[in-house]
């Protein structure tokens, strides 16, 4: 009955602190199960001068009240804002600090790592498919790409273009043209495709596989194109012989030509 008892006069005590009401002083092990905090987080806290304990007991145990509890909260809120700890610690410090333009600077850091992830995302990409449309690690053909994706000037890549499709054209490929770094279940298709055809050592143009391989492929460049022959060829043209020229990844030549051939056997 009396652990009953207690239990009733500690939840009520939780509750007050919910709420900003009580008084009670509350120690380092009550603190971290009320706000799900670590010991050792707290101690840290105390020890580079962001959360100091209002005091210490006897046996110099740390003592907080609510108004410790309440700044933890703000630490919290500041945290998951992005902000690492020295900056929290300088906004409880600085009284007339410009809150605008500390959140425009952790907006643009944030911004900033959003590219950088990004950018991590696409490299993996197309490393990954890189690896199933090769059977393997092709590191001349990986960094030829890369290189050519992330270290060509836009203004370079642009001119090319220019000189190889109507203003038009470019708009619709912009569009529709998957590329081995997007996350397009088109581009999936394709390297699947291509990579089932350069695993048979002993393909034949006039097999029945063959020409299943060809339907596929014509599908697949059916829902690219919507019908567009002249683009097709045009960009065909070009990845057989210089696929740098329209920032796509060098697919085999070999592939291609068995490609063209299989769908020569369907007509």
């Amino acid at each position: 009955m009396k652990k009953h008892k207690e239990s009733n006069i500690e939840s009520s005590s939780i509750e007050k602190v919910l709420i900003g009401l009580g008084e009670k002083m509350y120690g380092t092990g009550e603190i971290a199960k009320l706000l799900q905090i670590t010991k050792r987080t707290l101690r840290f806290y105390d020890q580079i001068g962001l959360l100091t304990p209002s005091s210490l007991s006897e046996g110099g145990h740390r003592i907080y009240t609510e108004e410790e509890i309440e700044k933890l909260y703000k630490i919290r809120l500041l945290k998951a804002l992005g902000l690492n700890l020295k900056q929290v610690k300088l906004i409880f410090e600085e009284s007339t600090l410009e809150w605008e333009d500390l959140l425009q600077q952790q907006l643009e850091e944030i911004e900033n790592q959003m590219k950088t992830y990004k950018l991590m995302q696409e490299i993996i990409l197309v490393v990954q498919r890189s690896i199933k449309l090769e059977g393997k690690m092709d590191w001349d053909n990986l960094f030829r790409y890369l290189h050519l994706l992330y270290e060509t000037k836009p203004d370079a890549r642009q001119i090319g273009l220019i000189n190889l499709f109507t203003e038009e054209e470019l708009d619709f490929l912009e569009k529709h043209l998957p590329r081995i770094q997007d996350d397009d279940p088109r581009t999936q298709e394709l390297i699947e495709l291509f990579a089932e055809i350069k695993a048979d050592e002993n393909r034949d143009p006039c097999s029945e596989k063959a020409k299943e391989w060809a339907k596929r492929f014509l599908q697949a460049s059916d829902r690219i194109f919507a019908g567009r022959e002249e683009l097709r060829e045009k960009l065909w043209r070009i990845q057989k012989e210089a696929p740098e020229l329209i920032m796509q990844y060098p697919v085999d030549n070999q592939i291609l030509d068995f490609i063209e051939e299989a769908i020569k056997q369907l007509q």
